[in-house]
C-alpha cells in the first residue's frame, strides 16, 4: 500500500497534511487485440493569392491509397480577419474542398489543408 499527504478540501474546508492511501492490485491480464484503425496520417495542402473582394476554390487529394479524415484553412497577415469561409467539407473518400471569401481592401494568401490517414 503507497501513502501520501495531501492537502485537500472536504465539504469546503481545506484540510492540510491528509493522509491518503491507495491500493494497487496485480496487473491483469492482456486484452484482446482491437481491430486496425488509422495509420500513415499525412497533411497535404495548398495555397493560393485571393484577390480583393474574391472568392477562391481550393481542392485537396489525399493519395489513392488514403482517406480524408479532416481538413480546413488558414489565412495569415494583415487582413486575415477579414478572409470568410464558405465552404470546407469532404467532397469524396479521398478529397477535401475549400472555399473562402477575402474581405480585405488588398490580396491576401490562404492556405488550405486536409488530414490523409489509412484507414482499415
Amino acid at each position: 500500500m503507497r501513502q501520501s499527504k495531501k492537502n485537500i478540501v472536504v465539504g469546503g474546508t481545506l484540510v492540510l497534511g491528509a493522509l491518503l492511501a491507495s491500493c494497487e492490485g496485480p496487473t491483469g491480464p492482456a486484452g484482446v487485440t482491437g481491430t486496425p484503425g488509422l495509420s500513415g496520417l499525412q497533411t497535404i495542402s495548398t495555397d493560393t493569392t485571393v484577390a480583393s473582394n474574391a472568392i477562391a476554390t481550393l481542392r485537396l487529394e489525399c493519395p489513392p491509397d488514403k482517406k480524408v479524415i479532416s481538413g480546413g484553412y488558414d489565412a495569415g497577415g494583415d487582413g486575415s480577419q477579414f478572409v470568410t469561409a464558405y465552404q470546407s467539407y469532404p467532397d469524396a473518400p479521398n478529397e477535401w474542398v475549400v472555399a473562402v471569401r477575402n474581405g480585405y481592401t488588398g490580396p491576401l494568401k490562404v492556405t488550405a489543408f486536409a488530414l490523409c490517414a489509412s484507414v482499415s
